[in-house]
């Protein structure tokens, strides 16, 4: 270690897409609640999530950790306050699991093999891009090579208020969708 030089330091930034902010409050227009659940260390994913959303001072952000030590029941209670999950590398299926007992409707995006499981449990499945995992791209409800969050999100609001629709007429609708039709969803309006 005594011969080592320092050179510089590296920085990597993998930045929000501009359109990903309209395309949140479009979905929290229609009245659809966004979780963001990830890996990423609370401060960072608050960040992400500032960035996103703009102000992030009431923001509910909650560890896997600290789902770990909640039951079931206080899980519930919790849930429907949460803006972010971080750090949650193994709890997204009973994420899934407790948001349906309390009667939500859950779509999970994801496009790796550890959201697989969480993505098949889900109301809708959704994997994500050309370079989601087999894993992913075999348990979704619904896959497109062209979309994911950060390439398109955009189209993940007018699919948000496609779904309420579809909510209302069909939940075959869904599959209906895919990346080549001109409409995002042929529910009736």
């Amino acid at each position: 270690m005594d011969d080592l030089c320092l050179l510089g330091f590296v920085s990597l930034a993998d930045p929000v897409r501009d359109s990903a902010p309209p395309a949140a409050a479009k979905l929290r227009d229609a009245g659809v609640q966004t979780v963001m659940i990830t890996g990423d260390h609370p401060a960072a994913a608050r960040a992400v999530a500032g960035q996103v959303n703009g102000d992030v001072a009431g923001f509910t952000v909650l560890t896997g950790g600290e789902i770990a030590e909640l039951s079931d029941e206080e899980l519930a209670e919790t849930l429907p306050d949460v803006d972010v999950i971080a750090r949650c590398p193994a709890q997204k299926v009973r994420i899934i699991q407790v948001y349906q007992r309390i009667g939500k409707v859950v779509a999970m995006t994801g496009d790796s093999a550890n959201d697989a499981p969480a993505i098949r449990l889900a109301d809708v499945g959704i994997a994500l891009g050309r370079r989601g995992t087999p894993a992913a791209r075999a348990a979704a409800t619904w896959w497109s090579p062209t979309i994911g969050w950060r390439r398109s999100s955009a189209r993940w609001s007018r699919a948000g208020r496609c779904g309420r629709r579809c909510a209302r007429h069909s939940a075959s609708c869904w599959a209906a969708t895919s990346a080549r039709s001109r409409s995002p969803c042929s529910a009736p309006r």
